[in-house]
């Protein structure tokens, strides 16, 4: 249940994410865009089946990719709180 919610609350982040991104004129898209639109997805399809360990590990694996790609976005507490949940997500 507890991971169900962590990745609930992730979910909404990474739309928080893609929504804070984008522009009126012209969209840019870079590294941390498109690694954040993989987590989206990822989630998506995790949520809807939380017990299928293959999307569970790729979804650890799209948040693994997404922290790498934005190094400056996540920093101390909240950092730590989510490389630990990566790293035990699927456990």
């Amino acid at each position: 249940m507890k991971r169900i919610l962590l990745a609930t609350l992730l979910l909404s982040a990474s739309f928080g994410i893609l929504g804070s991104c984008s522009k009126a004129a012209a969209v840019v898209t870079n590294k941390c865009d498109d690694e954040a639109k993989k987590v989206t997805d990822a989630a998506t399809a995790f949520s809807a089946d939380p017990t299928n360990k293959a999307k569970c590990q790729a979804y650890s694996n799209a948040l693994s990719a997404f922290f790498k790609s934005c190094p400056t976005y996540y920093t101390g507490a909240t950092k730590k709180d989510l490389e630990d949940f990566v790293a035990n997500a699927c456990k």
